[in-house]
């Protein structure tokens, strides 16, 4: 699975995310994730879709955050009244030269 995080008004705003079948497990058991792989894009899709809705009246609101002061660290969080609850944390690589001009070269 490939993520590409970009903006479009910086061209040079790049990170990226790569999860093989073989790096999935240590994904799924360093998250306590109850999918695997083949259902990870969907779920992940799903996930994302949820923070365009407002939140809901037994549910909180979901929320997607890329932290970039350290590590770049996308989450995405669930925010009610009483706290804030990670569902999912994804380190993502800096887009470097080679992977920047790749992505470059294919728009």
């Amino acid at each position: 699975m490939h993520i590409e995080i970009t903006q479009d008004n910086d061209l040079f705003f790049l990170y990226t995310l790569e999860v093989s079948e073989d790096e999935f497990p240590e994904l799924k058991n360093d998250q306590s994730l109850l999918v695997d792989f083949a259902g990870f894009p969907p779920k992940f899709v799903e996930l994302l879709e949820a923070c365009k809705k407002p939140a809901g009246a037994t549910t909180g609101k979901f929320i997607a955050v890329l932290d970039l002061l350290h590590s770049p660290m996308f989450r995405i969080v669930e925010a009610n009244q009483f706290k804030q609850l990670t569902h999912l944390a994804l380190r993502f690589q800096v887009g470097t030269d080679a992977t920047t001009k790749e992505y470059l070269a294919c728009r």
